[in-house]
């Protein structure tokens, strides 16, 4: 027996793959899932005018609110019935603000949760600038979550990527390790092992888990984007990759799958030409781990939406009818052109809880079919991790238009973009 050792420092340490000499080539993958070990928000001040309208604060230290000059009313708090005020609460130093919570004099409120932290105060109205929602009256109180002090160390956690041969014969030590610890990956096989790479990947640093009132929490952005109006990239079903190095005209295509998203399979990893050799009706219906894109790129808790979820987050739209409709959201459509969501200009579907005012854009981003982009700003297309029972070469997705919404069932090749979820703890 061989043993083989290598030593990475965490902080570089993403996917590991190893290359064996022996009568046929095996390789190897090891995944680390990178994700930061945050406190958990709790409210840190609550800010309120004082009868000169001057900010005062619950606790000090922690956040201080910018009035700009804006008037105070005994009744109404900070209010003006003839001009327009921004004001903006930022974090002191040190402090990490999560969320800010805006309530009006009649009692309603939102949250924003990404900086700049504002509302607006106009014409006799509070205003919710992001969704341009308006509220009669003027700000009565500020509450400000967040933590006190820094995030810890990042944290890794490290195991086998699918596809693995010879799996069992390889440890990894320790498999949890902060950012800057040694990582350990011992191969005790009888193969030669030709050499190892190391690469880092993780979530974005903007992604944000929103809670719309639902059984999960949904991200803020799709799988592979950098904001939430980015399209993101395009996925077959069950891969854990896309097909592509890079998006243009033409197409820039991985070794193999230059076919692109085509019905023949040729590119699908779960097809040998013939017949599907995982997730063929007899085996599972529900993508494993493994083959989670979400789960294998973000990490972290986050994971692809189940059939289920997505219908449920289709239910609290303006075209489910059924008797079990969930009400209390809205959607707005927004086609690219007015500009309205966060002034991005991208075509989607704008979902808001009217009680919390989470809200999370969905972007038009159209699909990868073939070698090329089509539908881009006027479809969505979005994967669940779900199977289609009737039929093995399809799974569930919500697809939508400014006209309609729905889920539907579609060929496991095309390429759809993905929306992360993360289970509420």
């Amino acid at each position: 027996m061989k043993t083989r050792l290598f030593s990475f420092l965490a902080m570089l340490l993403i996917a590991v793959s190893g290359v064996y000499a022996t009568d046929k080539t095996a390789t190897c993958a090891v995944t680390v899932t990178a994700g930061a070990a945050t406190p958990t928000p709790t409210l840190l001040t609550t800010i309120a005018p004082d009868a000169s309208g001057n900010p005062t604060y619950s606790v000090a230290g922690m956040a201080t609110l910018a009035t700009n000059g804006c008037p105070y009313d005994a009744i109404q708090g900070w209010y003006d019935e003839e001009d327009e005020y921004t004001l903006q609460v930022t974090p002191a130093d040190g402090v990490t603000v999560t969320t800010v919570k805006f309530i009006t004099s009649g009692d309603e409120s939102w949250e924003v949760t990404e900086a700049p932290f504002q509302a607006m105060v106009e014409y006799g109205f509070a205003v919710y600038t992001k969704m341009d929602a308006w509220y009669t009256g003027g700000l009565k109180t500020i509450e400000v979550y967040g933590y006190a002090t820094p995030p810890t160390a990042t944290q890794y956690t490290i195991t086998l990527a699918d596809g693995t041969e010879d799996a069992e014969n390889w440890t990894i030590s320790p498999a949890a390790a902060e950012e800057g610890e040694s990582v350990t990956i011992q191969y005790n096989g009888t193969k030669k092992v030709k050499s190892v790479t190391a690469v880092k990947t993780s979530a974005p640093a903007a992604s944000v888990a929103v809670d719309l009132g639902l059984s999960v929490k949904w991200a803020n952005m799709n799988l592979g984007a950098e904001k939430e109006s980015d399209y993101g990239d395009y996925f077959a079903w069950g891969e854990s990759e896309p097909y592509y190095s890079s998006i243009g005209d033409p197409m820039t295509w991985k070794v193999g799958k230059s076919a692109g998203y085509v019905s023949g399979w040729g590119s699908y990893k779960f097809h040998d030409g013939s017949s599907f050799t995982k997730y063929n009706g007899s085996d599972k219906s529900t993508l494993d781990p493994e083959d989670d894109a979400v789960a294998q790129i973000w990490g972290g808790g986050w994971r692809m939406p189940t059939k289920a979820e997505l219908e449920e987050l289709f239910k609290t739209s303006p075209y489910y009818s059924g008797d079990d409709k969930i009400n209390g959201y809205t959607w707005t459509w927004y086609d690219g052109t007015n500009n309205k969501y966060n002034d991005y200009g991208t075509a989607g579907w704008a979902v808001v809880n009217n009680a919390n005012h989470a809200a999370i854009f969905l972007p038009a981003a159209g699909e990868c079919y073939n070698t090329s982009l089509r539908y881009q700003g006027s479809q969505g297309l979005y994967w669940s991790s779900s199977l289609a029972e009737s039929d093995t070469q399809r799974a569930w997705s919500l697809n939508f238009t400014a006209s309609s919404v729905e889920t539907d069932d579609d060929g496991r090749f095309r390429g759809y973009t993905i929306r992360p979820v993360k289970s509420k703890r």
